[in-house]
């Protein structure tokens, strides 16, 4: 199994984990984005001012690890421009994914 097979297993994988790693007092912004609201971002990404793509890109890697199971898959993206952003972005979310991943949680036991 090559490496773009794989993708959707590991982004599925680490999104799991990093779902569950979150207490309760912490927040997902990517939780905050609706389907549509990614869809959008992604659209943005292949705008034709600079400044639209740049903000489309921030909004995306703000909303953290939590965006990953939105993202489409790279090749299915036909815009050059978005498809080149997204490539950039993925690496980064993964990586927020892993170190939410191995960032030490703190679980409280009380006895009886």
């Amino acid at each position: 199994m090559n490496i773009t097979a794989r993708r959707p297993l590991f982004v599925s994988i680490v999104a799991c984990g990093v779902f569950l790693s979150f207490g309760a007092d912490q927040t997902l912004s990517g939780a905050d984005l609706s389907p549509e609201d990614v869809e959008t971002l992604i659209r943005q990404l292949g705008g034709e001012r600079v400044a639209e793509r740049r903000a489309a890109e921030q909004k995306l890697l703000d909303a953290g690890p939590a965006v990953l199971p939105l993202l489409p898959d790279v090749a299915n993206v036909v815009d050059p421009a978005a498809r080149d952003a997204l490539r950039r972005l993925l690496p980064e979310l993964e990586s927020q994914a892993a170190a939410a991943e191995i960032r030490p949680s703190r679980v409280t036991c009380s006895g009886v």
